[in-house]
């Protein structure tokens, strides 16, 4: 049986399909949404970010993941007040991540890794993994990230240029990575300096220590967007299509290891304990 070369879920015959089942192939769900980014970047940034990552990495290690299309649409309420956002409600978005997810583990996927694109997502899309995990274990098996928690904090510190609170929606390291995969996509001319009350830079947006309240993760958006008159946080005006590119291949380099530990990890038999 010859080698199937392809990373890209939909290029797959279902003969095809099967095959790489049997590889055991690692899942790459990228998921993000539709939302407004500023003046200067388009509304396909939280899209265009993880796909990248998951392409990138694939690419690196055909034989063990495969790249689903991306979720196209996510929970997007908070940027509701600036035209073109498109907000899916949590409970559709729950429901369809997990029809995804229930339908690889129904073809006999083992391993999926969820790349989240978009802030407002973690939380629903957690809720639809661990609905797969609880069913399908110990078949199959799903975890989640954001891809900006791969980037290793001394990489991110280090090539930014901006102070604390310029890596953030639309700031310095979204703007800086479509600069790279989408260059005539980005109007720099028309970037804002909006500073963020948090910053990647310290712990993570979703994580504890985002933001000078630490636990508070989501202060940054208390009141969704309502108070900010660019619809950014952060500086773009540093971005560089350099930095996105060194950005975008740490995060992969940091999936594929990811992809190696995950599919390597054997999952145990369910134990009742009662």
């Amino acid at each position: 049986m010859s080698k199937i070369e392809k990373i890209f879920y939909d290029e797959l015959t279902f003969p095809e399909v099967r095959q790489i089942v049997a590889e055991q192939r690692v899942a790459l769900l990228p998921v993000g949404t539709i939302e407004q980014h500023g003046p200067h970047c388009p509304l396909k940034v939280d899209n265009a970010c993880p796909s990248a990552v998951c392409r990138l990495a694939a690419e690196r290690v055909p034989g063990d993941a495969i790249v689903l299309p991306c979720v196209p649409y996510g929970y997007g309420g908070v940027n509701m007040n600036f035209p073109g956002t498109i907000n899916i409600t949590e409970s559709s978005l729950i429901g369809y991540v997990g029809d995804i997810l229930f339908s690889l583990a129904h073809h006999g996927f083992s391993k999926i890794i969820i790349v989240n694109g978009h802030f407002g997502n973690p939380p629903f899309l957690n809720i639809a993994m661990r609905r797969l995990n609880a069913a399908a274990y110990p078949k199959t098996v799903a975890c989640i990230l954001s891809w900006p928690d791969l980037i290793p904090q001394e990489v991110l510190s280090d090539l930014s240029d901006s102070d604390y609170g310029g890596i953030g929606h639309a700031g310095e390291l979204e703007t800086s990575v479509l600069l790279h995969t989408d260059p005539d996509l980005v109007q720099m001319d028309k970037a804002e300096k909006e500073m963020w009350n948090g910053d990647l830079r310290s712990g993570g947006a979703v994580g504890a220590g985002g933001t000078p309240l630490g636990v508070a993760a989501y202060v940054g958006w208390m009141g969704g967007m309502g108070g900010n008159e660019y619809g950014i946080m952060g500086d773009p005006t540093v971005a560089t299509a350099e930095k996105g590119q060194q950005w975008l291949n740490h995060a992969a380099e940091a999936l594929v290891e990811l992809i190696g530990q995950w599919k390597a990890m054997p999952i145990k038999e369910v134990a009742d304990h009662h």
